[in-house]
């Protein structure tokens, strides 16, 4: 029987008519497209050999203003429902699954719900709750006020006292729109996309989500979030018509058929457009826009990426050399290829000294363009941009974001118009066809054409940054201002009657018992991973061992060596090294000819240093060098060239080579600071009491922006560091090439690929482990015996350690950390933010420790019963957390987009006393607990981290996985237990505590004792 009539079959018992079935053979894949008639509701199931299954609901949301009115709806609409009113659904849920993904989205004309379990029940409890929301929410006032915005007074029985805002979306856009990037894009789309829907922000502007009212907050819901605007989105082993029952029997029997949201066309310009525009912003700017065809179409998906790769970021391109020789400063993150509305937008961005600048800008670059409409490009060019784009297209690698979610958000445009994902999806033909068109010298040409040249929707835009204009953070102090001076007290009273009311419900217990959730004794302890095939082989008395599991057509290698005898002094600059290794390795990689630049487009590199932290010690740990590769299948010889050479034969010994790529460097790391600074804070609170974060804080941290700033700021003054710096790399370089060298390959479980022969035939002449490959267990076991053996002298030589006593605990530190007096003096890095991060570190156990799981359970238990409501709900935060890391030894408590410092501290301290003053949780709590630490504990990695992972295991001889362990420990876990482990190790306890705030904390933060440290 067919496919497409084994999916009719399948589907008889249900209202849900089958439009289009079709396979992915590389993804293994079957995508069914169905229509519910009655309603117009469209399900997209994707079914795969997988027990993760996923869902996803999705709406088509297009703003119509800048209010951020479907945010605030992503946010409230899961405050509770008809069925189930608690006012925190999602986190409520997360206690009783081991769901290892719950989230809400907000596109730029989507809004979705989505969920991941492997758990059968689990993903029914899931989906009945997810469907109730979303179809039948409460939409409560107080969750409008809680979710989206409210006015507070900072006294609330001070009717006289000052008010503020409040709102967990509007602290998270303000946040958001902080960055000048943000701002940047959002101007550029209200010039670019005039009335369209995505001139509006769909995040919300701060300015205008003030405004909104909740009497539209609620008919937005009605209108938009009904079944005719709905796609049901399914993926995995379980069948269609089971979710099409439940979809039927839960919300479509309730519901007729009503107005669909259309997806309008775009008004094109009639002509290209240069327009200025002056504002306040940290810099004149210069953007370039082009309108380049449809998101729902692979095609021309495929020719905006060609035309951006081939014409822009090929190096050797003449636009490139034109941005080059010209000295140019491009906003990289504003530069590409877009692809989150209903038409592909190319955006250029630049910062420039003047107005006159722009102009002569856009003539260069307009000559320039026309130039290669007119001569071409050399067709190597497009077919290293081709083989970039099919490897990018095969990936499916974002961290923390499960695969069947990755195919959703990559298909969205196509079902939000009704079509089957698989047009997006199913690259292989569009390439094959690609590399078909290239062949005609005149192709390239006519693309520049008829894409850029003769394209009408153009838009040259120069940004002059006024400082007599007000900044929009500004407009909203001047908004607060005016309200502060014109409410009256009838207004005052009703705003602290609100803020009452609010607090109660907040702190109120609430009826929980009608939440569906798992039993603890439901799931099984033990972490999954995706099935693999080992393949091993001998070639020149070594051990080869090829791994093979679906891997969508690519080839995965990895090169690894210890690093750990590398004095302390140098490890600082690990970060910095990896990050010149393979970017200056590949680039003289294609300079010696060891690979040609058409091949380079097909292969990815980067290197990272990995910390194994001592289970035993804190301070002590055992590096790895991890130098890995990633390349479509059929250039895996090209590939295993490049990491030998990269590894052995690249030189990093050019001071001018080093000096031009610090600032880029810098610009990597100092990125986190926008979206990633509470990870940063973390790492700086944990430093003093572990030897991974302490390296972490001076690789990628606080410490290391600070340091690389005050290195940068002023080249030509601190020559004599550069050249220490310059030195101390040379002695990196040195130490790695006598050290030996263990390999790692993983191919697809089709692959015919014999790859053994030629590892070994590369590597023959370097310093090769007799360990090539790394996977049978009898043999790994062999490697980490001999390990064993050494563990002692290593952590014995490179760990110079003293012994401090730090108010009654005691804490060992190596000569390389903090000292007790730097501790004890707290630090509060200052930055150009609008909001605040705060972390606390207190040092706790590893994950050998039988206090470990007690320890879990703890942090787990303050979040979700002290922490989150006193710092999100009530605090306004955007996020909160509370973790055990055992990994280092750590007890970790953070917040971040976070208007509050010592009101958030004071919660901090509060929480850790919070489970031991009133025992504020029961045995249900405790296994709510339980089912949480699981879901965290088995959180899949990408398939090739995992046997990175399980290869160090061995190595070190760690033959037991620790995850197991811990989970056994957690079951068996009393409530007793985690009593006496806060109690042992948090109550009265010596902590770190690290603040990232904005200019306006200064005060605050100095008022309670921390150093300040301006970034």
């Amino acid at each position: 029987m067919s496919f497409q009539a084994e999916a009719k079959k399948s589907n008889k018992i249900t209202s849900f008519d089958l439009i289009e079935a079709t396979k992915i053979s590389f993804l293994d894949l079957e995508i069914c497209q169905y229509r519910h008639e009655p309603t117009g509701a469209e399900h997209f199931h994707f079914t795969a050999d997988t027990s993760e299954n996923i869902f996803m609901a999705s709406f088509h949301t297009p703003p119509f203003d800048n209010s951020g009115v479907f945010h605030i709806l992503e946010h409230a609409i899961m405050c509770g429902s008809k069925n189930f009113p608690v006012s925190d659904l999602l986190f409520q849920m997360s206690r009783r699954s081991v769901s290892q993904f719950m989230n809400a989205l907000t596109g730029s004309d989507w809004t979705g719900f989505a969920f991941a379990t492997p758990l059968l029940q689990d993903f029914n409890n899931l989906l009945s709750v997810y469907l109730n929301s979303i179809f039948f929410p409460r939409l409560d006032p107080l969750d409008f006020a809680q979710e989206g915005h409210r006015l507070e007074l900072q006294q609330v029985e001070d009717l006289h006292s000052d008010i503020h805002f409040q709102g967990v979306v509007l602290n998270e856009m303000i946040g958001a729109m902080s960055t000048p990037s943000s701002q940047l894009w959002e101007l550029f789309k209200q010039h670019f996309l005039p009335n369209t829907p995505y001139q509006f922000n769909s995040g919300g502007e701060p300015n205008d989500i003030v405004n909104l009212s909740y009497e539209k907050f609620v008919a937005t819901h009605q209108r938009f979030f009904t079944p005719s605007n709905v796609k049901f989105i399914t993926f995995g082993n379980i069948p269609a018509a089971h979710h099409q029952n439940i979809f039927e029997t839960q919300v479509l029997q309730h519901f007729d058929l009503s107005k669909k949201t259309c997806q309008p066309q775009n008004m094109h310009f009639s002509s290209a457009k240069q327009q200025l525009i002056k504002c306040k912003l940290d810099d004149n700017y210069f953007m370039l826009g082009w309108l380049l065809g449809e998101t729902s179409n692979l095609n021309d998906q495929l020719e905006a990426d060609l035309l951006f790769k081939a014409l822009i970021e090929n190096p050797f391109s003449p636009l490139n050399q034109l941005i080059q020789s010209n000295d140019l400063d491009p906003v990289y993150e504003l530069c590409g290829i877009d692809r989150d509305g209903r038409e592909l937008i190319l955006s250029l961005a630049f910062r420039i000294k003047d107005s006159k600048a722009a102009n002569e800008l856009s003539d260069k670059f307009t000559k320039c363009i026309t130039g290669v409409a007119s001569h071409g490009l050399p067709k190597s060019f497009m077919e290293m941009a081709i083989k970039e784009i099919e490897l990018e297209r095969r990936k499916f690698d974002e961290y923390g974001v499960p695969y069947g979610v990755q195919l959703f958000l990559r298909s969205m445009p196509a079902m939000l118009k009704n079509q089957n994902p698989s047009g997006l999806l199913d690259i292989g033909g569009a390439i094959t066809e690609l590399n078909k068109k290239i062949g005609s010298p005149d192709y390239f040409k006519s693309l520049i054409n008829r894409r850029l040249v003769n394209n009408n929707h153009h838009l040259s835009l120069t940004l002059v940054n006024d400082i007599n204009q007000p900044s929009p953070s500004e407009l909203l102090n001047e908004t607060l201002d005016t309200l502060n001076r014109v409410l009256t007290i009838k207004q005052r009273q009703e705003i602290a009657t609100q803020q009452k009311s609010l607090e109660s419900r907040q702190t109120s217990a609430e009826d929980l018992t009608r939440l569906p959730m798992l039993r603890f004794e439901q799931i099984k302890s033990e972490a999954k991973s995706k099935d693999f095939r080992e393949r091993v082989t001998q070639c020149s008395n070594t051990m080869i061992n090829i791994v093979e599991m679906s891997s969508q057509g690519l080839v995965h290698q990895s090169a690894i060596m210890e690093l750990s005898f590398l004095p302390r002094e140098l490890q600082k600059h690990l970060k910095l090294y990896c990050f010149l290794l393979t970017d200056i390795g590949m680039e003289q990689a294609v300079e010696n000819h060891i690979i040609n630049q058409q091949s380079l487009g097909s292969i990815e590199l980067n290197a990272k240093v990995i910390c194994r932290q001592d289970s035993s010690n804190p301070q002590k740990g055992r590096l790895f060098l991890c130098v890995s590769g990633t390349s479509l299948q059929q250039d895996y010889h090209s590939l295993t060239q490049l990491l030998h050479y990269v590894l052995n034969l690249s030189k990093i010994d050019s001071r001018e080579d080093i000096q031009s790529r610090l600032s880029e460097f810098l610009a990597s790391i100092e990125s986190n600071l926008a979206f990633g600074a509470h990870m940063l804070a973390l790492s700086s609170a944990c430093a003093p009491f572990s030897y991974r974060e302490h390296l972490a804080a001076q690789w990628h941290g606080f410490e290391a922006i600070s340091r690389l700033k005050g290195l940068t700021k002023d080249l030509e003054n601190n020559a004599a560091e550069l050249n220490q710096l310059f030195c101390d790399l040379m002695t990196i370089q040195s130490f790695i090439e006598e050290q030996s060298v263990q390999l790692i390959m993983q191919t697809g479980s089709e692959s015919k690929l014999d790859v053994s022969e030629l590892m070994a035939k590369v590597w023959k002449h370097s310093n090769l482990d007799s360990t090539i490959s790394s996977y049978g267990d009898e043999h790994l076991n062999r490697v980490a015996n001999n390990n064993s053996e050494i563990n002692g002298e290593i952590n014995g030589e490179i760990n110079g350690e003293i012994n401090g006593e730090i108010d009654g605990l005691i804490v060992r530190h190596s000569d390389e950390f903090y000292s007790n007096d730097e501790i004890s003096t707290q630090r509060c890095w200052v930055a150009n933010k609008h909001l605040n991060t705060c972390a606390m570190a207190i040092p706790t156990v590893s994950e050998l420790h039988a206090d470990a799981a007690a320890l879990t359970l703890a942090a787990i238990l303050i979040h979700g019963g002290y922490l989150n409501q006193a710092i999100r709900e009530r605090g306004g935060a955007y996020g909160v957390g509370v973790t055990q890391e055992s990994q280092f030894s750590c007890f970790r408590l953070f917040s971040h987009d976070d208007p509050n410092l010592e009101r958030t501290l004071m919660h901090f301290n509060r929480s850790l006393s919070w489970l031991l003053v009133h025992e504020n949780f029961t045995d249900q709590d405790l296994e709510f607990a339980k089912l949480k630490a699981v879901s965290q504990l088995t959180a899949q990695t990408s398939s090739f981290a995992f046997h990175i992972e399980r290869h160090l295991d061995l190595l070190l001889n760690q033959t037991k996985n620790m995850t197991h362990v811990l989970i056994d420990n957690i079951a068996s876990v009393s409530r007793q237990d985690v009593v006496n482990a806060v109690k042992r190790y948090l109550f009265n306890s010596t902590s770190n505590t690290v603040l990232l705030a904005n200019q306006q904390s200064i005060h605050e933060a100095e008022t309670l004792g921390f150093k300040i440290i301006e970034l």
